[in-house]
């Protein structure tokens, strides 16, 4: 990929003048369930549906 391509994919254009040239950033607030997360291993697992598997 060339550097225009990642500008014109990355850097706000000319059809909003006042913030040419500048970027967005895109933020995400998570609350996460706390009394799930510090459950019991298997009541955890399926909170993050996943194991905690152990590898040497």
């Amino acid at each position: 990929m060339t550097s225009a391509r990642r500008a014109r994919g990355a850097l706000i254009g000319g059809h909003d003048p006042e913030f040419e040239g500048g970027t967005f950033a895109v933020v995400q607030k998570y609350l996460p369930d706390l009394t799930a997360w510090n459950a019991p291993q298997p009541r955890a697992v399926r909170c993050i549906a996943r194991s905690a598997e152990r590898r040497p």
